[in-house]
């Protein structure tokens, strides 16, 4: 039991040292994809209560933000990812449809 919470307390220290650093830097917003049990303890909540919309494929409850500061604007739209992770960044659309072109 010990060790468990020893490194939940470590894991969030962590966290939050991230966090400082990023709005240091003038960042609004932390924003993970990953467990929706595990990043609310450290003040992240469901991206889309700012605003943010996850890729298609991607559980909402997963992508989580945390607001850096108290005047982090509220946002509209979706993540894009960067070509390598195979993921579209518009949501409705899926992983294997190609990219529509813009003229």
């Amino acid at each position: 039991m010990i060790r468990i919470r020893q490194a939940t307390t470590a894991d969030t220290a962590i966290i939050r040292e991230s966090h400082q650093l990023a709005a240091a830097m003038g960042y609004p917003y932390s924003i993970v994809l990953g467990s929706e049990t595990y990043y609310p303890r450290a003040g992240y909540l469901p991206a889309e209560h700012f605003g943010i919309s996850a890729p298609a494929g991607i559980p909402s409850r997963n992508l989580m933000a945390c607001p850096l500061t108290g005047t982090a604007p509220i946002l509209r739209g979706a993540i894009r990812y960067a070509p390598e992770f195979g993921l579209e960044s518009s949501p409705g659309s899926t992983p294997s449809s190609p990219r529509p072109e813009t003229t």
